[in-house]
């Protein structure tokens, strides 16, 4: 079966927004209803994020299932097919030109196509992007480009965990934490998940990531707190939403890792608009 080559920015669905810079197109695509797109490959590698609704795309017999928030990579040429769910679905695309490709490969392979699950490393990294795109100002050129390197990096270095030994069990740990850090999760808890015991989870993790199980989750949720801080929630709301005990333990966390309080963050931040 024939299928289509789409050109960086040309897509199936409604484009809401586009945004060019240094070989990079970001592009968001909205489909209002249930829709199946049809069988077709993009000309550029991309990343993509779902903002909302219901996507699953099917490519050589496999099927990638998106949740909100989930990121999903593809490799140049990529023949693909997909089908938009009962509530529509938007989605945000990071296009990039073979250039961006040649600056990894010299340091690590690339993976085929894979998806990754809400709350990791990638979906923090592409909803930056998705702000970035949206911004476009003077500074997105420097960003967006920070930024997508820092994704190819992200990739490349799973594609090649295996290889240095990683145990399947560590890497599902750590999912697991990315995925579910606003909770208040004990380390029996993941390690029970994981399959392996506490005290064998803990002197891996320690090994591999130089820090404690709990110092991974606080750095997670204050990178999270980072971005929800320049919105209107209450710190205490915010607080209990990140798995905090109450208001003063998240300021206390959050001035470990960033100097400040997030009373002063986000002062500064509403006196920069």
């Amino acid at each position: 079966m024939s299928s289509a080559a789409l050109r960086p920015g040309q897509f199936f669905g409604r484009v809401d927004g586009k945004f060019m810079c240094a070989g990079a197109t970001l592009t968001e695509v909205c489909h209002p209803g249930p829709r199946r797109v049809p069988l077709h490959a993009h000309q550029a590698g991309y990343f993509s994020l779902l903002l909302a609704g219901n996507y699953a795309e099917t490519f050589q017999r496999h099927t990638i299932r998106y949740a909100t928030r989930s990121v999903a990579f593809h490799p140049p040429g990529t023949v693909h097919c997909g089908e938009i769910g009962p509530r529509g679905g938007r989605l945000f695309v990071a296009e990039f030109e073979d250039s961006w490709l040649d600056r990894v490969r010299g340091f690590a392979p690339l993976p085929a196509c894979s998806h990754y699950r809400p709350g990791g490393e990638l979906a923090w990294l592409a909803a930056r992007l998705y702000r970035e795109s949206k911004r476009g100002d003077a500074a997105s050129r420097l960003t967006v480009e920070g930024l997508l390197l820092e994704m190819l990096a992200e990739v490349s270095r799973r594609a090649t965990e295996n290889d240095d030994g990683e145990p399947r069990w560590l890497r599902a740990a750590v999912d697991l934490l990315r995925a579910e850090f606003r909770r208040s999760l004990t380390l029996g808890e993941v390690a029970r998940q994981a399959g392996v015991h506490p005290a064998r989870l803990s002197r891996a993790f320690r090994r591999k990531y130089g820090r404690t199980v709990g110092g991974f989750v606080n750095d997670l949720r204050v990178r999270f707190a980072v971005e929800q801080l320049a919105g209107e929630m209450p710190l205490c709301e915010l607080s209990l939403a990140l798995g905090f005990a109450d208001q003063s333990h998240f300021t206390r966390v959050f001035h470990v890792f960033t100097g400040t309080t997030p009373a002063r963050f986000r002062a500064s931040c509403r006196a920069a608009r």
